[in-house]
């Protein structure tokens, strides 16, 4: 009985290391089933319905099978896997207490919200979706081995995200969404409406890339995540896997610059300084200063050459001159403001998780974009409350 035990628990748990290998695939398509939809017409779907996408279900699938496997295990005395140790004495590290902490508060004020929420299912769905997020990130620090295997299939996932960005810049359509997303009844152009694009000085519209996203920021924000994991990758091999990572790295790096992202760039800049200073100092005794001048050399070189190439996309998305990037500004300070009108209405109960845009729908004139505001902070803060 123990040995059958100690069997369905390696079983599982290589079930669930595998699914997490493979969590970077699910991440970058983002294919959807419909399960519930609150009745709001002229809301976008994103904003009132509840989708389930193939990351919910791998998540899931990943934590019920690490979950079994270590309860088999402690059953019968352990369970080996791949060389490691089994939980059982060993001295374990749950996390950052900070993470525990702000991952319970909104879990809590979640729950609290979901009774005065337009939609209670709604609600409910984004509580359970961040119980699943705190519960993979206790996955990922009690089995810390599998980070290194699922960083090489990031960067392998940012290669196709670059291909397939600069493919859609070059031919100025969208493709393959349409093929990604049923509901994509054709691929955009830069001329239809819609379409992330840069309206330059002399009014030329400009497709920036999506990938395999439903929209350029996301990609943006994959690649600004993503590529910080495979520089510290690319500081611990050497030889061939060291010019493999230094390619993903910029091949990633285009990636970054097309989606034309200004929170990504951001972000990248901040993630970039802060794994530096996290991870320089622990290497210092055997770092090779060389390969990371050269790939720091070979990315400049790139940056600046892909900027001299699209300076008028460039200058028009940090400009605020241009008749969208005003219109972008003009527009996401409404949302703002509409943000904080909610919070001094219900600043201790919130609209509800999930249910900001059922709540302000009647309240935002036509012309004006139906979204949520480009906030994180304010935007909690109006949906869970102070």
């Amino acid at each position: 009985m123990s040995r059958g035990f100690r069997q369905w628990g390696t079983l599982l748990l290589r079930l669930a290391y595998l699914g997490f290998a493979v969590l970077p695939v699910t991440l970058a398509a983002w294919p959807q089933v419909i399960a519930y939809r609150y009745p709001a017409p002229g809301v976008w779907d994103a904003y009132r319905s509840v989708a389930i996408y193939p990351t919910d279900v791998l998540v899931a699938l990943i934590l019920v099978c690490w979950a079994s496997g270590r309860w088999l295990g402690l059953v019968s005395g352990g369970v080996e896997v791949t060389g490691r140790l089994p939980l059982r004495g060993r001295r374990l590290s749950w996390g950052a207490w900070g993470i525990h902490a702000a991952a319970g508060v909104l879990i809590v004020l979640g729950l609290v919200s979901v009774a005065q929420a337009p939609s209670r299912v709604i609600a409910s769905a984004v509580v359970v979706r961040l119980g699943l997020g705190w519960l993979l990130y206790q996955f990922v620090v009690l089995e810390g081995h599998v980070l290194r295997r699922v960083v090489p299939v990031f960067a392998l996932v940012l290669v196709v995200q670059a291909v397939v960005g600069t493919a859609q810049v070059i031919g100025q359509s969208t493709f393959p969404l349409s093929w990604i997303y049923p509901a994509w009844s054709a691929d955009l152009r830069a001329a239809d409406p819609g379409a992330s694009v840069i309206q330059a000085a002399d009014g030329i519209r400009f497709l920036r890339a999506y990938g395999t996203f439903p929209h350029p920021n996301i990609l943006g924000g994959f690649a600004a995540v993503v590529l910080p994991l495979t520089l510290g990758r690319f500081g611990a091999a050497r030889g061939k896997p060291q010019l493999v990572i230094a390619a993903a790295v910029l091949l990633g790096l285009s990636t970054l610059v097309l989606a034309f992202s200004r929170g990504a760039w951001l972000a990248f800049a901040a993630g970039l300084s802060i794994s530096g200073l996290l991870w320089l100092p622990a290497r210092r005794p055997r770092l090779r200063l060389r390969p990371l001048l050269l790939l720091g050399a070979a990315s400049l070189i790139l940056v600046i050459g892909l900027g001299l190439a699209l300076r008028a996309q460039v200058m028009a998305r940090l400009s605020v001159e241009t008749v969208l990037e005003l219109r972008s500004v003009v527009e996401r300070s409404m949302l703002q403001d509409y943000a904080q009108g909610v919070i001094a209405e219900q600043p201790l109960r919130g609209v509800g998780a999930g249910n900001y845009i059922l709540a302000v729908r009647h309240r935002v004139p036509p012309p004006v974009t139906l979204e949520p505001p480009h906030n994180v902070p304010l935007l909690v803060a109006a949906e869970l409350g102070l």
